[in-house]
């Protein structure tokens, strides 16, 4: 009992443990307090229609103008739509709360222990921002596709961050995640190809001509890992055909 005490107190003491705890507990409250559905059962109800027909609607259902009409619909988030209705169909509406709730709370811990070194500088301000977030996420991360948009963009950007300082095992999965991208949020999948873009100019932008290489922190690639970086980007590119619509979501983010 005594050691159990101990240890309770040591967690007490540490500004990790009460931050964290902060978050979860504002983030509960959100969930608690407000779960929204705006478009939620609009997404249920195209999942469950691509479920029963088999396949993706190309022109607009669930209205009898857009019916009437035939209106062109590009079904760019269709995956999701699929896993959220059969989450929802085995799991109900509740227990679904229950896991877009963890969900944000373990984005929130992803994001703390990521930057403990700055949290600890500025650890005022740290937590200031951070609670700012526990009380937005749970606006944004709930029963539609963007929330998938979130976790692909944080594994993401967590390679490239890796890449970047010199661990390129991530980057072998660059691929993988590009095809799960165009499925799951089609309409953002470009990025897979915008901010490996951005490294590459990073690398080859002249910071000291502009005086901005203070402003900015630039790490210098090897050529072998800009070169690997490099390949697993066209090819992380090159798969993104692998969707209903095939060369087509290449234009839509730009046309949309």
């Amino acid at each position: 009992m005594g050691y159990c005490r101990k240890q309770v107190e040591v967690l007490l003491l540490n500004p990790f443990f009460k931050l964290k705890l902060m978050i979860a507990i504002l983030v509960i409250l959100q969930y608690v307090v407000h779960f929204d559905t705006n478009d939620y059962w609009w997404h249920i109800r195209m999942g469950e229609w691509i479920v029963q027909h088999e396949g993706i609607p190309f022109y607009a259902i669930g209205n009898w103008y857009a019916n009437l009409a035939d209106i062109p619909w590009f079904a760019h988030e269709w995956l999701s739509e699929v896993i959220l209705y059969g989450l929802t169909t085995f799991f109900g509406v509740q227990l679904l709360r229950g896991f877009f709730c963890c969900l944000t709370i373990g984005l929130l811990f992803f994001l703390v222990n990521y930057n403990q070194k700055i949290i600890e500088s500025h650890y005022v301000f740290s937590t200031v921002y951070l609670m700012i977030g526990a009380m937005v996420l749970p606006s944004f991360i709930y029963g539609r596709p963007q929330t998938f948009l979130y976790i692909l963009l944080l594994l993401f950007i967590d390679a490239l961050y890796g890449c970047y300082h010199g661990n390129m095992k991530k980057i072998y999965f660059m691929p993988l995640l590009s095809i799960l991208w165009v499925n799951l949020h089609g309409g953002s999948a470009n990025l897979i190809y915008i901010l490996p873009g951005l490294i590459f100019l990073g690398q080859f932008f002249p910071l000291e001509k502009f005086g901005l290489q203070k402003r900015f922190s630039k790490v210098r690639m090897e050529p072998k890992k800009i070169c690997i970086l490099f390949i697993a980007t066209v090819v992380s590119t090159f798969v993104q055909i692998l969707n209903p619509h095939l060369l087509d979501i290449f234009s839509y983010p730009y046309i949309n």
